[in-house]
């Protein structure tokens, strides 16, 4: 009796840590369906404190989605609701030369901190 009482708890033993494992998984159980990667938040805006909104893309739909204590409603939808995508980066070959105008402005395509580190270089 005491043999099948032990084999008893360790078979329930044995589940609850199996559960505990499977549970821990990010796949879950693995039962066949992922929705990884099917909503994907691009922005949230915080509007009072239990208000907000925000833009999500959803496959290959953008919907910018208002949300509160009591419902969420879509407010818009459409890819121009997206921001254009950035130009490609500068390198450094292609911006201009950190050195300052003599009349101490600044040449197009020099960043904040050349632009600071240009104003507080001492000139003689």
């Amino acid at each position: 009796m005491i043999l099948r009482l032990v084999v008893s708890l360790g078979i329930v033993l044995g589940l609850i840590a199996a559960l505990a494992w499977a549970a821990k998984r990010p796949k879950g159980l693995g039962l066949g369906f992922s929705t990884k990667g099917a909503i994907t938040v691009k922005g949230r805006e915080q509007l009072g404190r239990a208000s907000t909104i925000a833009l999500l893309q959803v496959g290959d739909r953008t919907i910018l989605v208002g949300a509160n204590e009591h419902t969420i409603a879509v407010l818009a939808e459409g890819d121009e609701l997206l921001p254009p995508e950035p130009e490609a980066p500068v390198s450094a070959d292609d911006r201009t030369s950190s050195i300052a105008e003599p009349d101490g402005s600044v040449p197009p395509g020099m960043n904040l901190i050349e632009m600071l580190r240009e104003w507080s270089v001492r000139r003689t």
